[in-house]
C-alpha cells in the first residue's frame, strides 16, 4: 500500500492515517489478508481467516 500526503509537521502521518494502518489494516482486516506491506511495516499472518464478512459498513465516530 502507498500513501501520499497524510503527514503531520515532524513528517511522521498524520492521526487519521496511523490510525488506519494500526487499528483498521492491523486490528481487523489482517485476520482475512495473509501479508500486508504497507508505510507502518511488512506484517505477515499466518493464521489467515477465510470467512470473510459479506459486508462492511463504516460509520463516522463520535466526537
Amino acid at each position: 500500500m502507498d500513501i501520499e500526503g497524510h503527514k503531520n509537521k515532524d513528517g511522521g502521518f498524520d492521526h487519521d492515517l496511523f490510525e488506519l494502518q494500526k487499528d483498521f489494516i492491523l486490528g481487523f482486516l489482517m485476520q482475512f489478508i495473509s501479508e500486508v506491506s504497507m508505510p507502518l511495516g511488512r506484517f505477515k499472518n499466518e493464521n489467515q481467516k477465510n470467512d470473510v464478512p459479506d459486508g462492511l459498513n463504516i460509520v463516522p465516530a463520535k466526537d
